[in-house]
């Protein structure tokens, strides 16, 4: 900010670089309703997963849930207990490369269902809670607003057919292009059904990079869906695909410095909550060996560490029924600790996506940050067009008047 005389004497910095906004994201991660809001939706979704693996036999179960989200790890207790990578890696490993594990060709067709479910599920449940953070962070990062979380699932509960069908435009598109590949390769199955395609092959090329730019678009672009639903008056499916397609092609070295920003403010926050819960866990059995001496702490950790694998460790003794019910729910507490960095992981995740949306919309639209959609800009607008329709007379009226 400079006076009249020229002289600075303030530097408004998130005007001289606006990538600064996305600092904001850690602290309104770490905002209770919205961690609390990521903590349910980790939860709900992690059990939608762990019901659609009944479909899988056991070989199966063990070699595809092996990222199953709220899974009890064996606990070790140490200051670097969480192995978590940054909070933007780590939830696009945990959705699209789940959506992406659809592509295998090695897929039982239980593990094909097991896929399906499981992404709708998820899809379903995130776009609800992952719909609520988006609409509550673009009111707080680009109005600077108070917003009521309430009143932003509200919002949300209104459109949630646009937030659920937004990242399944593009698969549709996919599905319908990849229908005719199919019946060409029923031709392959003959002899002289290969030569034929060979001779077609530049076609299926050409639909094959069709297919490739959905996907590339979808895989970046996924996460701008939610924000641009959430902060466009006119925000629907069709709109947050446009947008996002838009955005990610348009301005590709824009997003990939937003990105690499909110990455690494995202690692350096998610590092201080994994330490914190790693504390609270290590000084939770540091507290009461105090009491219960340290033979017996280390045996209360070797019946936990049973417990959560399911399995005798070695020379660990063995568990009476009190002492199982104990272990179980000491397992449980710790498992709610350990799912915290984990919750906040897609808090951030969500309200980084719409700070990155809002930067992009001013790089290729050039609209203002905080000129976002209000319900009560909606109802004025309506309120509005109903009072002209009743103010102006309509044409039979008018012939009606004349004749009289």
């Amino acid at each position: 900010m400079a006076t009249e005389s020229g002289t600075i004497k303030r530097v408004e910095w998130l005007e001289v670089i606006p990538a600064l906004r996305l600092a904001k994201a850690a602290w309104i991660a770490l905002t209770p309703s919205i961690l609390a809001l990521a903590f349910l939706g980790y939860l709900v979704s992690s059990i939608g997963w762990q019901a659609a693996s009944l479909i899988l036999t056991r070989e199966e179960r063990f070699q595809l849930t092996l990222t199953t989200e709220f899974e009890l790890d064996d606990y070790v207790p140490a200051w670097n207990t969480f192995t978590l990578d940054g909070p933007v890696e780590y939830v696009i490993r945990h959705t699209a490369g789940r959506v992406a594990m659809l592509g295998r060709i090695d897929l039982s067709w239980r593990g094909v269902l097991y896929f399906m479910i499981g992404n709708l599920w998820a899809i379903g449940v995130w776009s609800l809670v992952g719909g609520t953070i988006c609409r509550y962070s673009v009111l707080k990062l680009g109005a600077e607003e108070s917003p009521d979380i309430f009143a932003c699932a509200r919002m949300v509960f209104a459109r949630w057919l646009s937030f659920f069908t937004a990242p399944l435009y593009p698969l549709l598109g996919v599905a319908l292009l990849t229908l005719p590949l199919a019946i060409a390769g029923l031709l392959m199955r003959a002899d002289l059904g290969v030569l034929i395609m060979g001779l077609l092959w530049v076609v299926v090329l050409l639909v094959s990079a069709v297919i490739a730019w959905l996907l590339v678009g979808l895989f970046f672009g996924w996460i701008l869906m939610w924000p641009a639903i959430s902060a466009e008056q006119e925000g629907d499916t069709f709109d947050a695909f446009s947008r996002s397609y838009s955005y990610v092609f348009g301005k590709p070295v824009h997003y990939a410095f937003y990105l690499v920003v909110a990455g690494l403010v995202g690692w350096f926050a998610l590092e201080l909550v994994e330490y914190v819960a790693a504390v609270v866990i290590r000084a939770g059995f540091w507290g009461t060996s105090w009491g219960a001496g340290r033979q017996r702490t280390l045996e209360i950790q070797a019946f936990v560490a049973a417990f959560q694998s399911s399995i005798q460790l070695e020379g660990a003794p063995k568990l009476n029924s009190s002492e199982h019910i104990g272990a179980w729910l000491i397992s449980w507490s710790i498992a709610i600790v350990r799912a915290v960095p984990r919750s906040f992981a897609y808090a951030f995740f969500f309200v980084a996506a719409s700070g990155i949306y809002l930067l992009l919309r001013k790089d290729v639209d050039d609209k203002e940050l905080d000129d976002l959609y209000h319900e009560d800009d909606a109802a004025r607008f309506a309120a509005g067009r109903r009072a002209v329709s009743v103010g102006v007379p309509s044409a039979s009226s008018d012939v009606n008047n004349e004749g009289e």
